[in-house]
């Protein structure tokens, strides 16, 4: 219920000097990110990205942001 994913396809990307596949994504959790718990995300997440999306793991970069309760709404209301 708590899950959103975002794609945007045909964007205009340039990484690492091609134009081949590559992405940028964000993971916001409330308390669930962080530490060691990163590397386990990044290696479900990058091996999901390249089945369903087809791009490789040194062509995307992930960043994981640990955000308060009371900084994100659902159903108009916060988390807190």
């Amino acid at each position: 219920m708590y899950v959103c994913v975002h794609v945007v396809p045909d964007q205009q990307m340039i990484f690492n000097g091609t134009d081949g596949p590559c992405g940028v994504g964000v993971l916001k959790s409330i308390g669930g990110v962080g530490g060691s718990k990163n590397n386990e995300h990044a290696k479900a997440l990058f091996a999901l990205i390249k089945d369903h999306l087809g791009i490789a793991g040194n062509r995307m970069y992930i960043e994981f942001i640990d955000i308060g309760a009371a900084d994100i709404a659902f159903n108009s209301r916060t988390f807190a």
